[in-house]
């Protein structure tokens, strides 16, 4: 190969790691919220975009959490803010969780192999 063939891949090498990460933390996803299984495409794509903005809170909320360990001064503030985010952030997806659970019966089930 070309010299300009292995820089473009080895340019694309961080993207393909970042879109494998994701698709692991989208696969926990699944996992997590386990006896709700979709039934349709378009349960499969409301609970794919909301573990897609619960992975973004969660990597947000770290990056926040990593910026406050680097500050200097006011250490319990500091702290206290650390666990109001990272608490914060389980409320968001017992939320999500919950949003699943009461209005999106329809689309839908309990776990995998459930007639209708």
């Amino acid at each position: 190969m070309s010299k300009r063939v292995v820089e473009k891949l080895a340019g694309l090498t961080p993207l393909w790691r970042w879109l494998g990460i994701f698709l692991l933390l989208e696969a926990a996803w699944f996992m997590l919220v386990h006896p709700l299984v979709p039934s349709n495409w378009m349960g499969f794509a409301t609970e794919f975009f909301a573990g897609a903005s619960v992975i973004a809170l969660v990597y947000g909320v770290a990056r926040a959490i990593w910026w406050i360990s680097k500050q200097q001064g006011h250490l319990l503030l500091w702290r206290a803010l650390a666990v109001a985010l990272a608490l914060g952030v389980g409320v968001a997806i017992f939320l999500v969780v919950y949003e699943f659970k009461a209005t999106l019966s329809d689309n839908f089930h309990y776990f995998i192999f459930v007639r209708r």
